[in-house]
């Protein structure tokens, strides 16, 4: 299995934080489904090392 590293950064207004939450629109949820349509899988988990709440921005560092 592969593991790759990335770095976001994302204006988080129109995000419900970070982390996957049932019927809320999350930085994590939209990447995740993004990443399964390229590879055309069903399902792909990331792992973040750091998270924000609604609202908050990530400025990539």
């Amino acid at each position: 299995m592969a593991h790759y590293r990335i770095t976001v950064k994302y204006d988080g207004t129109k995000f419900s934080g970070y982390q996957v939450q049932p019927h809320q629109r999350t930085v994590q949820g939209v990447i995740e489904r993004a990443l399964a349509k390229m590879a055309k899988v069903p399902h792909i988990h990331i792992d973040g090392s750091g998270r924000t709440d609604a609202g908050v921005h990530a400025l990539g560092r």
